[in-house]
């Protein structure tokens, strides 16, 4: 992949935005700091419907932090030399009339923004342990994005940064700028100061490079500290300061180098991402609905509390938005495509390797070929999973082998047989090479004619996103989300009002406490169970009636999300207060009634 950081940016933003706009379709995963930050109540539930689960996303969102950005552009045939700055890739491989992709990936470091200005505080960087962990186990360095992160700020707050500083640096007071950096600055100061005054009297202009410092700080301090010399910015961490005498007030009015510079690079990272809106182009992810979130809050705007309100705001950003898991999981349940389970892998990783590996491959190694940017030929054969650009880059191929398989379901009369048709040049049956490419060959015309960049075999999947383990099993972008089947495999427990209460029942309250599935307490005399499947609730609900003598029946939870969700085995602290003011009422009535006979 191709590493982004606030090193680079500047060099490489152009690339990024015009492969953008060439690409066929766009693949985009990202990493991010933690999935339960805002607490328990962010954890997911089998009850929660699709306004739950997005009420939950946002809640952790608005404490996580985002970290990686990881960009796939595939641009599909004819081959040619990729723009890499680093010599033609070699395409001796490929055969000009098969349909192809070439694929360039990015993975961007994303930092908080930290200008070092008070009205501009970077967002406070909170982190759950074990996704730490997981990422740190997958080859993350946290380290890395603290220092070379790009910034993120959001589209509005570069505008306003952009008004702050528009009178120009000076115009600044000591208090805009927060002590931290003020405090960095000037131990850094003080070096400056000694290198000066070290110079000769014939040298008027200094480079001073690899600087810890926020930038506005010390450019801020340096003016302050000489009064005619003048400072401009050469990199992030590198300045340029010259001896400028009777011109420094005519450059404090009309200089806005530094202005202009410290506004470009904080708006890097969210031009590519107005990027990515105003293209219109198709995006594909894989179980995206956190990463599109993710986005959004952090380079247009907060995340709104309404659903119905969010549902708008990616229908207006990405009309154009696909979530492979949802097109695999749909095609899982194809026979005909899916005649030897190339889609029943839970996840993205295993999906991939079932569609890409030599063993299993199938019909799968005659999809079309990919040509990577000779930057990271190595995603060809390597394994750098939970790297964002590399997820996005198995996510890019895992969608166009959906395409694929479902063009060859339309058009190949003797599909089952695709697997058996003789390959002229047997090297080169393997998925991937070591030099990068994948080999397609031996398909019908008819369906090699549809396969490149075609989306509208997919159509039918825009603009719907997969929920993991909800009531609701999509959100629908453009329409009425869709009910899981999960929801309607609930078992409703209760027990009739002349008898105990389930809490009274300790077999049963044990055997909840340890069984898999997930509970729901409605009140003392009603418990929900959230099952697997339409059969195993069956069991479940046998097996209750059976051994522990209570009433079973299976429920949609739909129908129950107005009562109250607390654990089974909790107490309900409201329950005891409606019980009381339950019989006050009778006793009250009770005591009218016989004064009024007394009368």
């Amino acid at each position: 992949m191709v590493s982004v950081t606030r090193e680079n940016i500047a060099n490489l933003f152009s690339e990024i935005e015009a492969n953008i706009t060439k690409s066929a379709f766009v693949c985009i995963d990202t990493e991010f700091s933690g999935l339960t930050l805002g607490g328990s109540d962010v954890r997911e539930s089998r009850f929660d419907t699709a306004s739950d689960r997005y009420a939950r996303y946002r809640k952790n969102i608005i404490d996580a932090s985002l970290l990686q950005l990881g960009i796939a552009c595939f641009m599909n045939g004819p081959h040619g030399p990729i723009d890499d700055g680093g010599g033609d890739a070699d395409h001796d491989h490929l055969d000009d009339d098969e349909p192809s992709y070439r694929v360039v990936c990015y993975n961007i470091l994303l930092a908080p923004a930290d200008l070092g200005l008070v009205a501009f505080r970077p967002r406070v960087l909170m982190a759950e342990w074990p996704a730490m962990r997981f990422l740190s186990s997958h080859g993350f360095d946290l380290n890395q994005v603290v220092k070379n992160g790009v910034s993120c700020l959001r589209i509005a707050d570069v505008q306003r940064l952009a008004k702050f500083l528009s009178p120009g640096l000076c115009s600044l007071k000591e208090t805009e700028f927060d002590s931290d950096a003020i405090r960095t600055a000037d131990r850094e100061l003080q070096e400056i100061r000694d290198i000066v005054e070290k110079s000769d009297q014939t040298h008027d202009q200094w480079d001073f490079d690899s600087l810890k410092s926020a930038p506005l700080a010390l450019h801020w301090m340096v003016r302050e500290e000489f009064p005619y010399m003048w400072t401009r910015p050469n990199a992030w961490n590198s300045l340029q300061a010259e001896y400028v005498h009777g011109e420094r007030i005519k450059l404090e009015k009309s200089d806005r180098t530094l202005e202009t510079w410290t506004v470009k690079e904080a708006a890097y990272a969210g031009r590519i991402f107005t990027t990515l809106v105003e293209q219109r182009k198709v995006i594909v992810g894989y179980q995206i609905i956190q990463d599109i979130l993710f986005l959004i809050d952090a380079f247009y705007s907060p995340l709104p509390e309404d659903y119905k309100d969010v549902k708008l705001l990616l229908q207006d950003l990405f009309p154009n938005l696909y979530d492979a898991k949802v097109i695999t999981q749909a095609l899982s349940r194809n026979e005909a495509i899916n005649f030897v389970y190339h889609f029943d892998a839970p996840g993205l990783q295993e999906t991939f390797k079932n569609l890409t590996s030599e063993e299993q491959a199938g019909m799968f190694k005659y999809a079309p070929q990919l040509q990577h940017d000779i930057r990271h030929t190595f995603y060809g054969w390597e394994d750098h999973s939970h790297e964002a650009a590399y997820d996005a880059f198995m996510t890019g191929t895992v969608f166009i082998d959906c395409i694929f398989a479902i063009n060859a379901d339309i058009t190949a009369t003797e599909k089952l047989k695709l697997v058996q048709k003789p390959v002229e040049n047997p090297e080169k049956r393997a998925p991937f090479q070591k030099d990068g490419s994948q080999t397609c060959h031996a398909l019908p015309p008819a369906v090699l004619r549809q396969l490149p960049s075609d989306v509208k075999a997919v159509t039918p999947y825009r603009g719907i996103l997969m929920l993991h383990m909800a009531a609701d099993k999509h959100i629908n972008t453009l329409g009425d989300d869709s009910q899981a089947e999960r929801s309607k495999s609930c078992v409703l427990l209760s027990t009739a009002p002349n008898t105990p209460i389930l809490a009274s029942n300790e077999a049963l309250m044990a055997y909840l406490e340890s069984c898999v599935h997930e509970v729901r307490r409605l009140s003392d005399r009603e418990v929900m169970v959230a099952c697997a499947g339409l059969d195993r609730a069956r069991g479940f609900a046998d097996h209750c009636r059976r051994t522990f003598k209570v009433d079973a029946v299976i429920v949609n939870s739909q129908d129950h999300r107005h009562k109250s969700s607390q654990k089974t085995g909790k107490p309900d602290a409201k329950l005891p207060v409606v019980i009381c003011g339950a019989v006050f009422t009778a006793v009250l009535g009770y005591v009218c009634q016989k004064i009024a006979l007394n009368r």
